[in-house]
């Protein structure tokens, strides 16, 4: 999977996922980091595909001037594609960007690629002197070292706004973890995991400042499911600490069996959130919707539980309130007995 779209797929689902849970405050402050982070990782990725149209144009360029072939067509397309582009870009509108460089850009840069393939393939058809032709080689190996150049900057940019996006998160995980044990609601190992995750930003850090690319390379694509089961353990933890919380009051209002279905579902999904299993697209999408399922399924059954624990109270404020007014009534009735005493013997004084 493109390391550049399955960051911003994985940041794009963090950013609706949990609120059911959430803080309102730690909701906000999250979609507002990843909308920065995905317009971010948006921009890096339409540099790095910006670098390969630049290479391809520069090749048509190279033929038209020393070969005598014409590929300007291509390149004005290229160039009206990567236009195009750059509204998605500035919009942060991932899908929309992800559709038309799926179904356009990139199918014009195999094309535009393809014919410039043909044209070296059958370049002693052209009749080129020996000066054209060690033109255009040194002008296409120039170009090769710029390439590659412009990529590997992309690369080490990429690796900043993951950085940058794993150091926000680890604040919020945190902030989150620890307003939830203030109200004695636990998230077992966050603290090993908030861990892990310190250790291996430090470690991406340290490649990012050594420049290695070849190094970078490598930890960004282990890193990535490293990031997915991050963000799914997290969760699930979250739910797990939820869940425990509720499930004695839920005993207490005998309305357990709600608390056992999400705790199956929990356990499905777990199967799917443990080190080592390698997720594809749809179906990270797939374990992170089922996520949010069981948020809903518990927020829901908090509802159903705070409904009983009010209509609990109430009942038993209705009960007080009866007795208050059957004493008033008693005692009104004693009040009126005695009166008819007195009455009664003022009578008889008076016969």
């Amino acid at each position: 999977m493109n390391i550049g779209k399955w960051f911003i797929i994985l940041i794009a689902l963090l950013a609706v996922t949990g609120a059911a849970l959430a803080e309102s405050n730690d909701t906000n402050s999250t979609n507002d980091n990843s909308t920065t982070i995905q317009g971010q990782a948006l921009t890096v990725r339409y540099d790095q595909l910006q670098c390969k149209v630049a290479f391809t144009n520069t090749q048509i360029d190279l033929l038209n001037k020393y070969i005598s072939v014409d590929q300007t067509a291509n390149k004005d397309k290229l160039l009206a594609d990567m236009t195009s582009l750059k509204t998605y870009v500035d919009n942060i509108d991932k899908d929309s960007f992800d559709n038309y460089s799926t179904q356009t850009v990139r199918p014009d840069l195999q094309n535009a690629t393809q014919d410039l393939n043909n044209a070296k393939k059958n370049f002693k058809q052209y009749n080129v002197s020996n000066e054209s032709r060690t033109a255009f080689i040194n002008g296409l190996n120039s170009a090769k070292t710029i390439y590659s150049s412009c990529i590997d900057d992309k690369e080490i940019k990429m690796a900043k706004v993951v950085e940058t996006h794993m150091e926000n998160w680890s604040t919020q995980w945190k902030n989150i973890a620890d307003n939830m044990a203030q109200k004695n609601i636990t998230i077992d190992d966050a603290k090993a995991l908030l861990s892990e995750i310190e250790a291996k930003n430090a470690e991406l850090s340290a490649l990012i400042t050594s420049g290695n690319i070849t190094q970078i390379s490598d930890f960004m694509k282990a890193y990535h499911e490293d990031q997915l089961h991050y963000a799914a353990r997290f969760e699930v933890a979250r739910l797990k600490g939820y869940r425990d919380k509720l499930a004695p009051i839920a005993d207490q209002y005998n309305m357990s069996d709600a608390l056992l279905s999400i705790n199956k579902k929990i356990i499905d999904i777990e199967n799917y959130t443990r080190p080592g299993h390698n997720y594809t697209d749809n179906e990270f999408k797939n374990t992170w919707n089922d996520i949010k399922s069981v948020g809903q399924d518990m927020k829901n059954a908090a509802k159903d539980i705070n409904a009983e624990r009010t209509k609990e109270r109430m009942d038993k404020l209705a009960a007080k309130q009866q007795k208050i007014n059957d004493k008033q009534q008693k005692g009104q009735g004693r009040q009126g007995h005695g009166l008819g005493s007195i009455n009664n013997t003022e009578n008889s004084s008076s016969q």
